[in-house]
């Protein structure tokens, strides 16, 4: 089977230029924003969740021109205009990534065998309808995105991957565009879905095996928080004039979903963990505070379990995905607790 042709660009100004518009009209529809991913003004390495987009002195035509883009628009190369101005703001910072790697080389050694593992696995995959895959290699970003050009034989895949990343996040990335072609649904639900199926095939079939098992997963990672970036994200997305929007509240005793009542929804003792949580929005509740908010102070010492007060925060957290409302909005603090963030 002839395999799609894979090639690598990096230090290409055009394409970096077009890149950084396309993260600014992500931002701008609030794509990342609801799907709890998080924009930061400087890198963490190895972490899916974040898109590094550089602090640079974005003007108000940048994010006016941005604005006019749905979520559902894959664009990727922006106009003249966008391009030249996107270009001055990228020739103000230096990127210096806490470590690189040889993306391509290390891709080049697995390249056969993840087509050939990907063809088995899923055969409705028609590798020959995509004969291009042109990846550019960027210090800033997403761990991955994606955009398609159609041809007459099928599609060509122009993908980004940041340098921080290895070949398994290309997998990745080779997936989702796969993913969407079956699919036009762009929601938050849908994205969800995708992404856990994904990381799936990457960490538990052979998939996995191809890459060594390097693969950084996205879904499975957003409930757990090791330091204080979504406060950073917040503060920093408000800097760039989009301010988060409040998704849980309480009010007279009653909880709120996007202004919706849910109160009913609860339990007696979801209700006590959830209501602590929101009026202690972005601090921490440890597990001996969830404890006495579960069973109560007098009984939280006898029937202190960590086991059910991680089950019943899964709960809490599954209901409130059955409201609509599929960002992560509890994060598990390892070891100490747990934080509400919307």
């Amino acid at each position: 089977m002839n395999y799609p042709t894979v090639t690598f660009y990096k230090n290409d100004n055009v394409r970096l230029a077009n890149y950084l518009c396309y993260l600014g009209k992500q931002i701008a529809c609030r794509y990342y924003q609801d799907r709890r991913l998080l924009v930061l003004p400087h890198l963490v390495t190895k972490d899916a969740r974040t898109i590094y987009f550089p602090a640079l002195p974005y003007p108000a035509k940048f994010w006016d021109k941005l604005s006019k883009f749905a979520a559902s628009d894959y664009v990727f190369n922006f106009d003249k205009d966008m391009v030249d101005l996107a270009t001055k703001l990228l020739a103000q910072t230096k990127f210096e990534p806490a470590e690189k790697m040889d993306i391509e080389s290390a891709w080049k050694e697995k390249e056969t065998e993840f087509f050939r593992t990907l063809a088995e696995l899923i055969p409705s995959f028609d590798l020959a309808k995509v004969k291009n895959i042109e990846v550019l290699i960027s210090p800033f970003g997403t761990v991955g995105s994606l955009f398609f050009k159609q041809k007459p034989y099928g599609f060509d895949f122009d993908l980004t991957v940041r340098e921080d990343f290895g070949p398994a996040q290309i997998a990745e990335t080779i997936l989702t565009c796969f993913f969407h072609l079956e699919t036009t649904n762009t929601s938050v639900a849908a994205w969800t879905n995708r992404e856990a199926i994904i990381d799936f095939l990457l960490s538990r079939t052979k998939l996995a095996a191809a890459f060594d098992h390097q693969f950084a997963p996205t879904v499975s990672n957003l409930p757990e928080i090791a330091e204080n970036l979504v406060k950073t994200s917040q503060a920093y997305l408000q800097k760039l004039g989009f301010p988060t929007e409040s998704v849980l509240r309480v009010a007279n005793g009653k909880i709120t979903v996007n202004s919706v009542p849910v109160t009913s929804n609860f339990t007696p003792a979801e209700k006590r963990i959830l209501t602590g949580l929101i009026e202690n929005k972005g601090e921490l509740l440890t597990y001996d505070e969830i404890g006495n908010l579960f069973w109560g102070e007098d009984g939280s010492l006898e029937k202190f379990s960590l086991y059910s007060i991680a089950k019943i925060t899964e709960k809490i957290r599954r209901k409130i995905k059955n409201f609509g409302v599929y960002q992560e909005l509890v994060y598990t603090v390892r070891g100490k607790g747990y934080v509400l963030y919307d």
